[in-house]
Order: structure tokens, then sequence, then C-alpha cells
């Protein structure tokens, strides 16, 4: 029988071994360099840093995208990345900037700033994509809410107080990656911003992806005729969740042909009409798709039989195109509750609201270097594992580094299982640099 209470042990330190509890993190860090990322951080904020001496802007921005990767969602973690001193071996780094260093400099971001923060995470996932060369760009607009008892934090429409950041997420040629976002207060209506964010993330991905198609999809917080007007300016697609207003009731009434909704494991049909949306001047027409499902309860008025769904969209696709177009909206969900289960989104690191910001768009691009890491270097069955999985399988894996021959050495276990995809991405990471250069 093989015992199943562990042997009695002594505790002690090691002084001169060097180990490692997140060998794979040297693999992000080395793909972080060269992509050329750290010195793109440096020449967009330089301007943050006053004296010469000391950690570098990159150094600072990096170690918090090292600590929110590795699984942590406090600045006081940073404290913790010390007690790793082959990882700062095989990183060149003598020492873990203290959290306060790290607050400081965040305290010195301006609005301007922060976009350009954005403008690094969004051009690094760009080119991510270029590289696959996609048919097609699907960009998702939605907003999540976040709880806080922070003091800034104002009242949420679900009556609690937090923040309620707008999130925008780019799906193409196999990549979930964000998009130009927003940090909002609580308070903040869900369509507010809509307009502008959505417009920034078009117009910058017709400059960086010419030739390749955009969809817009989003649910009924962009239910606005300025939105959808600026959709049909700039050639794109969208498909819009509609809102039960005064002219929906007789549009519904007017579809006289009901047909099947295919590919819908449920009893639905699928129906039509002409939807004019906005003003005479400025409105437009755009069709109406309207999915019926029969109440299990039956109804005295023929009315109230239905529950009704309703779409707004420039496409001219099928109608149940439309609607399983619409329904895949559930990815864009799971990328948010990527976001806040894995990179801690939800986690309000500041006081203030701009150092707040500056920290949420820093989690967006740990995600954002993350996915486009695994879609370079890792197997095909890897781009789907969550960071949780991903911790566990290749970042947070135990090793020792050692100094052999002039040469630096890091040495994993014999019965680490994963060994052939760790060796193949370090051969990748140290043979060739990869064209995704910022």
């Amino acid at each position: 029988m093989i015992a199943q209470r562990p042997r009695n042990f002594k505790l002690g330190t090691l002084h001169q071994t060097q180990a490692t509890g997140a060998a794979g993190m040297a693999l992000l860090l080395t793909f972080a360099q060269n992509i050329g990322l750290g010195k793109e951080l440096d020449r967009r904020f330089a301007h943050l840093k006053q004296r010469r001496r000391g950690y570098t802007v990159s150094a600072l921005l990096l170690s918090f995208i090292r600590l929110v990767i590795q699984g942590g969602d406090r600045l006081n973690d940073l404290d913790q990345l010390e007690a790793d001193p082959g990882l700062l071996t095989l990183t060149r780094m003598p020492s873990v900037p203290r959290p306060n260093t790290l607050a400081e400099l965040a305290k010195k971001f301006r609005g301007k700033d922060v976009h350009r923060l954005a403008d690094v995470a969004m051009h690094l996932g760009v080119r991510a994509l270029r590289a696959r060369k996609p048919k097609r760009v699907i960009l998702d607009i939605d907003s999540t809410l976040m709880k806080s008892d922070k003091r800034m934090a104002t009242m949420t429409y679900e009556g609690y107080r937090g923040f309620n950041p707008l999130l925008s997420m780019l799906r193409g040629g196999g990549l979930n990656l964000s998009a130009f976002s927003l940090f909002r207060l609580g308070n903040e209506s869900p369509m507010k911003h809509n307009l502008s964010l959505v417009r920034k993330n078009i117009r910058f991905l017709k400059v960086h992806l010419p030739g390749i198609p955009i969809l817009v999809r989003s649910d009924s917080a962009g239910y606005n005729h300025r939105l959808m007007r600026l959709c049909d300016r700039e050639g794109v697609g969208f498909v819009i969740g509609g809102r039960e207003t005064e002219a929906i009731p007789p549009l519904i009434r007017s579809i006289k042909h009901w047909e099947r909704l295919r590919g819908s494991r449920r009893e639905e049909e699928v129906g039509e009409a002409v939807h004019f949306i906005g003003s005479e001047k400025d409105g437009a027409a755009y069709r109406l798709v309207v999915v019926r499902r029969k109440k299990d309860q039956g109804s005295l008025f023929p009315e109230d039989e239905y529950t009704y769904r309703f779409y707004i969209t420039n496409t001219l696709w099928n109608r149940s195109v439309v609607v399983r177009f619409y329904r895949k909206r559930g990815d864009a969900e799971n990328v948010i509750k990527e976001l806040k289960d894995g990179f801690g989104i939800d986690h309000i690191l500041s006081e203030e609201f701009l150092p707040a910001a500056v920290f949420f768009q820093l989690q967006l691009l740990a995600y954002t270097l993350v996915q486009v890491f695994k879609a370079a270097h890792l197997d095909s069955s890897w781009r789907t594992l969550r960071i949780k999985q991903l911790r566990f399988r290749l970042i947070n894996v135990a090793g020792v580094v050692a100094r052999h021959a002039r040469t630096t050495v890091l040495r994993l276990s014999v019965r680490y299982c994963h060994f052939d995809i760790f060796r193949r991405a370090y051969r990748q990471l140290n043979i060739r640099m990869t064209e995704l250069q910022l």
C-alpha cells in the first residue's frame, strides 16, 4: 500500500542554489524582449522618469505584467517575486521594484499616457492578427460591472458601488484579443462612449489591417443610429441586439412569413422586417431580424404567446446566419470572464482614477501578451487554455538555475511531463526572432 500522509520534514533555506518557481515565465519575458515590448514602453513613456538611475519605465511596467501573469492581484504581491532569485538571474534583473515605486509611476500618467498604453497593446494584437492573415475580424463591444469598496467607486445600475469599464475584443485568425477599452466609473451609462470607442477601433483596424473585412457585434447598448451610420460609412457590417421600443410590436405583427431557425436545438422561428432607426434627417432603414419562441405556459392573447429577440443588421446574410452570429457573443463573455478570473481586472489597484486606469490597461496588455505568445510558440491544442491552466502546466514550473561553462543553465525535473513543449518554445525563442516586432 502506498502511504498517503506526508513524511515528517525539517525546514531550511537556500543560500547558494538558485531555484525558481516560475521557469515558464522566462519564456514569456524572453518573448516580450524579442518583440521589443520593453523598448517600446521606454520609448513611449521615458518622459515619466526624471532621473536616469534606478529602474527603467519598462522594468517597472513589465514587473507588474509578470505579477499579473503569475497570478498576483495586489501591488503588495510584488514583494513575493523577490523570493525567486532563479528567475531574476534568467531575466538579468538585480531585484524587483517595490510596490510603492510602481504606484508612484502610475500617478505620473496623464490621460494621453493611458491612451498610449492602450495603443501598445493594440499594436501587439494587430501585428499578431496580421501574421495569421485572417479572412475577417470581429469587434465585440461589451461593458461589465466590477464591485469595489474604493472611495471613488460609484453606484452601478445593479445597486452596488463599483466600476463599469467598456471593453472591446477582437476575434480573428483563431485569436481572441483585447482592443481599445475604457475604464469607467460605475454610474456611467452602458451606452456612453460606445460610438467613440467603435470609431477608434475601426479606424485603427482599417489602417493596420487594410483590406480585411470588419464586423461589429454588440448588445442593445450599441442600439444607436449614429453608431450604425458610422459602420455604413466605413463599410463595416454589424449585428446589434435590439431594444423593444414603440415601433417594434407593429413591425412584429407585420411579419407574415416565419421559418424554423436553422441550427437551433429549441423550437424557435425567425422572421424579418424593415426598421427605420433615428431621425428623419439622420436615420436609416435596416433589417430587423426577429426570433420568437413559444412560451411553455399558454396565453389568452395571441400576442403574448411568444417571447421575442431582436437583431439589427446591415448585412445581407440569411436571417438564421444573423442570429447564430450574434449568439456567438458568448466568446466575448468568456474573454471578460478570463480577464476577471485570470488577470484580475476586477481588482482595482488604486484609490485614484487615472492610476487605476493605468493598471487596468496593463492587465489588458498582459492578457494580449499571453494570447500572442500562445499563438506564436505553443501547439494548437494549448491555444485555448485559460491562464490558470497555462500557469499550472507551463508558467509556474519549478526549476534550478546554475552556471556551467560560463553559461546560465535552467534545469527542470526529469519528470516534468510537458518538457517537450517547453523545450520547443525555448528553441524557437532562442533561434529565431519573432516577426511581431513592435
